[in-house]
């Protein structure tokens, strides 16, 4: 008992802690400030003059998302759910950059 309740805390700890990391970064931080916070990502893309990192990270305990930080020039211009970027009209780009 004592060590499923242990897995469910720490789950949530896993959760909240990913959800956190997403809320400090910043328009115009450079790529290294961004790998500090969300660790190395698991797929860059290019698409036009943009590069897109790819990150998966834990919504809820058990719910993963994919995420992605947008550069240009080295900068961040945008971040956020890769399924966001359908509202932008963008969806070619979200195919282009999707981890299969």
């Amino acid at each position: 008992m004592i060590i499923v309740l242990t897995f469910i805390v720490l789950g949530c700890a896993v959760a909240q802690h990913s959800v956190l990391k997403l809320q400090r970064l910043q328009i115009g931080m450079g790529k290294q400030a961004v790998a500090e916070i969300l660790g190395p990502p698991l797929g860059v893309k290019m698409v036009n003059d943009a590069e897109y990192h790819i990150y998966i990270l834990f919504e809820t305990q058990y719910l993963r998302k994919q995420y992605y930080v947008q550069y240009i020039e080295d900068k961040v211009v945008a971040y956020g759910r890769l399924d966001t970027l359908d509202a932008f009209g963008d969806s070619k780009t979200k195919d282009s950059i999707k981890l299969k």
